[in-house]
């Protein structure tokens, strides 16, 4: 008998930013290109920041643990992005792509304790649950990280604060 085993993996870990690291995040411009967006966003620009780079690589022991969980040999920061979320604001359930060596990080930079969660979905989902298991929200604290498959359905409901701020990005394993 096989057993087989889907597993998706979230990671969450919390780390202390300094001051001026969160003043540089704020200082990125942001914005949303048409009327209908949901959020003010650098995604669609050609974004390379140094700065930015720093602070994500205080983070690479998270990123380290599912290379080494996952036996991949590299890993690679593919696009990173800034995220403002001002009240009302949201972002639908999305993914980031389909390949299980694709992940995807949220770093909090700013946030309240009315900034909303972020909420993750059963893969599947709208067709499948896990009573009681789905959706799984995770609250923002200034410095968190969360790790996790790109192909995991998430989103966020309307915020209820001005100050939630991510920075945000993908990575690529082989």
């Amino acid at each position: 008998m096989k057993h087989i085993i889907f597993k998706q993996h979230i990671l969450v870990e919390d780390i202390q930013l300094h001051e001026d690291e969160i003043n540089h995040v704020k200082s990125i411009k942001v914005s949303k290109k048409n009327k209908d967006d949901l959020m003010l966003t650098n995604y669609f620009e050609n974004f390379n920041d140094e700065k930015c780079i720093k602070i994500i690589r205080k983070y690479e022991h998270v990123f380290e643990e599912i290379r080494v969980r996952n036996n991949y040999q590299t890993y690679k920061l593919t696009k990173f992005w800034v995220q403002k979320y001002n009240h009302d604001d949201f972002h639908d359930i999305h993914t980031h792509g389909t390949q299980d060596n694709h992940y995807s990080f949220i770093i909090y930079i700013d946030c309240s304790k009315n900034s909303s969660v972020t909420l993750f979905y059963a893969l599947g989902y709208p067709y499948t649950s896990y009573v009681g298991k789905s959706p799984y929200g995770i609250k923002p604290e200034k410095g968190r990280i969360i790790l996790f498959n790109s192909f995991l359905p998430h989103g966020l409901v309307p915020n209820k604060d001005e100050k939630r701020l991510v920075l945000s990005g993908n990575i690529t394993y082989d």
